[in-house]
């Protein structure tokens, strides 16, 4: 094509222009998608790449969960009793009527070896599935590309073909 024979900036000799005809698009179907919307159609639509998302986003949880161990931890608790007034009048002050008790605890880890090799696996998985994420981009790109040169290979044979059966 047009397109084609410019970009590759290659010196056809002049006798290949005069008898070249030039095809631009000529007997392609009503709505054929070019290279660069069909790279984005098979990006937007491929399942891969919607798994590769997921495992990073798994990654991604994992780590905050390793973040979360080294995290102070506050614990809270409440608890209450009530008993009848004739029970508490019985147990002579023993036993009050109302009681509450409210614990509240806030821990810190100092050290952990292993909260800490637990973070570090975590953070090596996440850049492990962000690289694996990135390799299945390129490979849906490569394999839209090849297909969809494939397909315009296919129409150039049969455009020859057809051209051929034309002269003879």
């Amino acid at each position: 094509s047009v397109e084609v024979a410019q970009a590759s900036r290659f010196d056809v000799p002049w006798k290949v222009l005069v008898g070249a005809r030039i095809v631009v698009g000529e007997g392609d179907p009503e709505g054929a998608l070019g290279l660069t919307e069909a790279v984005r159609l098979g990006l937007k639509k491929s399942l891969q790449i919607r798994g590769s998302e997921l495992s990073v986003t798994a990654a991604d949880r994992d780590v905050w969960s390793a973040i979360g161990t080294l995290l102070p931890q506050i614990d809270v608790a409440l608890s209450g009793t009530a008993i009848d007034t004739d029970t508490a009048r019985a147990s002579q002050g023993r036993n009050p009527q109302f009681s509450m008790d409210f614990d509240a605890t806030l821990t810190q880890l100092l050290y952990s070896e292993g909260a800490w090799t637990q973070l570090g696996v975590a953070q090596h998985s996440l850049a492990a599935a962000e690289q694996e994420h990135a390799t299945t981009l390129l490979d849906v790109v490569l394999q839209v590309s090849q297909a969809w040169i494939g397909a315009q290979r296919a129409r150039a044979v049969v455009r020859v073909q057809r051209d051929l059966l034309e002269t003879s």
